[in-house]
């Protein structure tokens, strides 16, 4: 009798609604009121009462769904599974999560399994032709389907399915008919008007697109999902106003409202009404509001756009965690890593947002930028050429694929590329300039001259074009030619430091010393971070012969003003030139004190203390700080990944010292730190052909002599192996 009893408490426990007033019928009621919050509550307080009851857990799961909160849903389902392993809503809900987590396989298995007991099973029919479809599979994707429509004819998931399907294959009379049908045999399922709505507004029939939305919120005018989404749409053909309108209303009450005040807050932001965004974002107070995806993702979009990106990165780490399958948030992740200088973990997020939406063209650009930066060209290609596929007019496309292009050596399908962006854009600065430098690939210097001169008519300041046109005029026309034409252009732009330190160096190039030095010293003096300016300099002062008088004149300077932050940092380099880093130390210590934003100074500092093996903990921080400061100066780039190379981490080396050689393709010391980091990743063949490009580009004897040593090395293992 004993045991009969403890079997019946068991079982009433795990069935867990016996009593008609309870949470749970509650709990059940709010969520068919779209409230998920008080639905979570109430379920909570369910499972208080009766632990182990599977359909309080199992709809708890389902509420934190809904409010976006996946990773504490999966954990509710596996706890619902582990009270009932063979529960098919749960297992239902456990495959979902896998196959948008991309386990494609153990959601085979899982909905395998619910088939095995239930063959006529809509939910694991549908996800099993779900599955057929992430493998690229759409013939037996559509055959499930259609499995799925002759069981059910009376469910709208099979249409559904077949009309995803057609949009994959361009079938497109079959998208809407598809859809149709979807809509006549559930007419309150809100998935197929939003995706008539979405195919519509694709296809450019933005009326139709809208009039899908207008019939969706008809056929449940409760339905926040149909709301925004009609808001959303009103607002993408620039019916502002309505959409507000809507969005609003929806915030001032009800279940939706943290997820409308997001819609505005994201619409204010791409408006660039920052200030709005702000004060309507703080109109949420509610904790467990503020806790939802939606608002997580719209005040991490304002950070963003505020330009605090290591707050918005923390929330879009959070908001990606929480979910998965939401590749925008995996986007704004990506550039905020971008804007921070982080390439590889830009790289690695861009790649699985591209993977969730094959269709954002802003995320196969990025990607494909971030390819080429690493000389990933082939891969670079397949982006852009989705991309080209879709916009055929994009002229960065073609520009970047010109690039790839190049990069594989392919010059005459790079220049095609090139002339194709031109024809597009013939006022763009861009595609004149690489017309320009395939045309000096090609031995074509007059062309080359001509569309050097084309590009700095558009933008006069552009500094890596100035010295592209003096490098042609140089070996053409000789160095007089050239200097004059650089003068004349920084004349133009007599403000920019940049363009002045060029001129100092061609200048020094010509032995033309005394010009040279006035020249970076008056560039320095406007803009005391640009460390190429410093090393041209301090090379300058060697020539002449005036090193010593040079740190004694700059030492009285220091001493009469000790926070004139360009005399130290030159005194640095003077002194790093002179083989004694112990003083070159010193003066970068005191600029850091004085400016601790300076990128120079810690970017010196840091390859300083890598170098002399003094702290490489300190260097770490402070080549990782330059390159937030600067996140594109290749010196930075080449610095980081030195110290990364002394950490004995040379797989995060190498990314940036691909990254700098490709910049400082002239730099011996760049192709040897690339060449030490390709041996230390077992890749002697390519280790031997950097240094062998280091060896070309003159290095001093003594640098030559380690670079001869390295060589040697690798090609040892080479043979070895």
């Amino acid at each position: 009798m004993k045991k009969f009893f403890l079997i019946a408490i068991t079982v009433l426990s795990t069935i867990g609604c016996v009593d008609k007033g309870s949470y749970l019928r509650r709990g059940r009621e709010a969520m068919a009121a779209e409230d998920y919050q008080s639905a979570e509550i109430l379920f909570r307080k369910q499972l208080q009462k009766t632990p182990r009851s599977v359909n309080a857990r199992y709809e708890l799961s389902q509420a934190l769904m809904q409010e976006g909160s996946f990773t504490l849903a999966s954990a509710e389902l596996s706890k619902t599974l582990d009270i009932d392993p063979k529960n098919e809503k749960a297992q239902i809900a456990q495959a979902r999560m896998m196959l948008a987590g991309g386990k494609i396989d153990d959601a085979e298995r899982v909905a395998r399994d619910i088939l095995k007991r239930n063959p006529d099973s809509l939910d694991a029919t549908i996800i099993l032709a779900d599955i057929f479809g992430a493998r690229g599979d759409l013939e037996g994707a559509r055959k499930q389907f259609q499995q799925a429509i002759a069981r059910h004819p009376d469910r709208a998931a099979g249409y559904y399915g077949l009309a995803e399907v057609a949009i994959k294959t361009g079938n497109k009379d079959a998208v809407v008919t598809n859809l149709d049908h979807a809509i006549k045999v559930e007419p309150k399922q809100m998935d197929a008007y939003l995706l008539k709505a979405k195919w519509l507004m694709a296809s450019g029939d933005k009326p139709g697109a809208i009039s899908a939305l207008r019939a969706a919120v008809a056929a449940d005018p409760k339905s926040g999902v149909a709301r925004i989404s009609l808001a959303d749409g009103l607002f993408a053909i620039d019916s502002r106003d309505e959409a507000f309108s809507i969005w609003r209303d929806m915030a001032k009450n009800g279940p939706d409202r943290a997820i409308a005040c997001a819609r505005v807050v994201t619409a204010e932001i791409d408006q660039k009404k920052l200030d709005d965004a702000a004060k309507d974002l703080a109109l949420v107070t509610d904790s467990s509001a503020r806790a939802q995806s939606d608002y997580v993702y719209a005040r991490a979009r304002l950070l963003y756009a505020q330009e605090k990106f290591r707050e918005a990165l923390e929330d879009f780490k959070q908001l990606t965690r929480e979910r998965p399958g939401f590749a925008r948030g995996f986007y704004y992740l990506g550039a905020c890593y971008l804007a921070l200088g982080q390439n590889q973990e830009a790289k690695n997020v861009f790649e699985t947002s591209a993977r969730l939406d094959p269709s954002s063209m802003e995320t196969h650009m990025l990607l494909a930028g971030l390819q080429v930066n690493s000389r990933e060209y082939s891969e670079a290609i397949g982006n852009l050429d989705q991309v080209l596929a879709r916009d055929d007019k994009n002229v960065l496309a073609h520009l970047l694929k010109g690039d790839c292009l190049l990069g594989e050596k392919q010059l005459n399908e790079a220049t095609a590329e090139y002339r194709r962006a031109l024809e597009l854009a013939p006022a763009s600065a861009n595609a004149h300039e690489r017309v320009g430098r395939a045309a000096m690939l090609a031995n074509d210097p007059k062309t080359a001259i001509s569309e050097f001169e084309k590009t700095l008519q558009l933008q006069p300041n552009l500094v890596d074009v100035a010295e592209e046109l003096t490098v042609v005029l140089w070996q053409t026309q000789g160095p007089a030619v050239a200097l004059d034409r650089l003068h004349a252009q920084v004349q133009k732009q007599s403000a920019n430091p940049f363009l002045r330190a060029l001129y100092g160096t061609y200048l020094a190039r010509d032995s033309r010393f005394a010009d040279a030095s006035r020249e970076l010293e008056s560039a320095i003096k406007t803009n005391p971070s640009m460390l190429g300016a410093y090393s041209v300099l301090a090379q300058v002062y060697s020539k002449e012969g005036k090193t010593p008088e040079a740190i004694a004149k700059l030492e009285g300077v220091v001493q009469k003003n000790p926070n004139y932050v360009p005399a130290l940092m030159t005194l640095g380099v003077l002194y790093d030139s002179t083989d004694n880093p112990k003083r070159a130390i010193e003066c970068y210590q005191k600029v850091i004190a004085k400016n601790p934003d300076s990128a120079a100074a810690a970017n010196n500092l840091a390859w300083d203390y890598a170098s002399q093996n003094l702290s490489l903990d300190s260097a770490l921080d402070l080549a990782q700080h330059a390159r937030q400061l600067s996140p594109k100066d290749p010196h930075i780039a080449d610095t980081l990944g030195f110290v990364m190379l002394q950490r004995g981490l040379p797989d995060q080396a190498l990314p940036l010292l691909r990254e700098s050689s490709g910049e400082l393709q002239n730099s011996a010391a760049v192709q040897y730190h690339l060449g030490l980091a390709l041996l230390a990743l077992n890749q002697p063949a390519q280790a031997s052909a950097a240094f062998g490009e280091a060896l070309k580009r003159s290095p001093d004897p003594t640098e030559a002599g380690h670079i001869r040593e390295a060589l040697a090395r690798a090609d040892a293992k080479r043979s070895s192996n």
